[in-house]
């Protein structure tokens, strides 16, 4: 699957109205491919826990001495 990025620069003027009904259409569609793709996105995700506390074995992480006090 490749990654296609959406710009989209000359979007009409809404109403408040509109405005708002759209984004309660996004959220609705944005919730049932949640519940339809649920097994799918659960199943990528199993065994993926971040531990918040572990530190991070990432090389370009910051890695600088703690100050005196």
């Amino acid at each position: 699957m490749t990654n296609v990025q959406l710009i989209l620069d000359d979007l009409p003027e809404l109403s408040a109205e509109t405005a708002i009904q759209l984004i309660d259409v996004f959220y609705a569609l944005a919730g049932a491919l949640e519940s339809h793709y649920f097994a799918q996105i659960h199943q990528q995700y199993t065994g993926v826990q971040y531990d918040l506390f572990k530190a991070n074995p990432d090389p370009l992480d910051f890695d600088d001495p703690l100050p005196d006090f």
